[in-house]
């Protein structure tokens, strides 16, 4: 059960931080942000693994910052106890994550131009709700996780591995939802969620990834996206 009062800190966090168009960080005072600029991380999705970084207006920001609200509003309804499954999330609200999560994918494609592969991106996101609503995960875990926060990659340096990223992967959400498998070998198969304020890690991730800085460094407040497959995925 969500413990409602938990939730109002965090979130006017978030909100104070949206006037600062998210220009401090978290770790060494404030950081003058000269321009918004996005990095884009794929892998495994297709043959043509790449790392691209560019800048964004005002405008594509605020546009995306209402795609992801958008999508924490569904959440909240969702998993809200007084919900029609109460705090379990059933396929139909699976598959409906996954219309709005697209919608976020048009958004972050034609940010990126005629390289990014939407289609291929958007099959991808289709295979990663199969595995949430499968009753059984392999060694792989399937990782959703949105929302407004950094994203920490230790001493990264572009390493990948057959298009996994080596290095482990952290995202400290001031206000986001993630969902994985618990990595349990007695109860494989059931989808863990956080909501609000929380963290994730995952190891050897591919997939997609969305940041709003240098990957490693500069761990700027912004909009954050991990969705994918990792190993030794969870929250800490």
């Amino acid at each position: 059960m969500l413990d409602i009062k938990k939730m109002i800190i965090p979130i006017a966090v978030v909100i104070m931080f949206f006037g600062l168009a998210f220009s401090p960080a978290l770790n060494a005072g404030p950081i003058v942000v000269k321009s918004k600029k996005m990095t884009l991380l794929l892998n495994g999705i297709n043959d043509n693994n790449f790392l691209v970084d560019f800048e964004i207006t005002d405008e594509d920001l605020i546009e995306l910052n209402d795609e992801i609200e958008n999508f924490m509003e569904v959440i909240n309804t969702t998993i809200n106890e007084n919900s029609e499954c109460g705090t379990n999330i059933s396929d139909n609200e699976w598959y409906l994550f996954k219309n709005i999560i697209n919608k976020i994918i048009d958004l972050i494609a034609a940010f990126a131009g005629d390289e990014f592969p939407l289609e291929e991106t958007k099959v991808f996101i289709y295979s990663l709700i199969e595995q949430m609503i499968k009753p059984l995960y392999l060694f792989r875990q399937p990782i959703i996780s949105i929302g407004i926060g950094i994203t920490f990659i230790p001493f990264y340096d572009y390493e990948t591995f057959f298009g996994k990223l080596l290095r482990s992967v952290m995202i400290q959400h001031l206000y986001g939802f993630s969902a994985t498998a618990r990595f349990n070998p007695f109860i494989l198969g059931f989808p863990f969620i956080k909501y609000g304020h929380h963290r994730i890690r995952t190891f050897f991730f591919d997939g997609l990834m969305i940041n709003f800085a240098d990957l490693g460094i500069n761990r700027i407040i912004g909009p954050q996206l991990l969705l994918g497959f990792g190993c030794f995925s969870g929250f800490s």
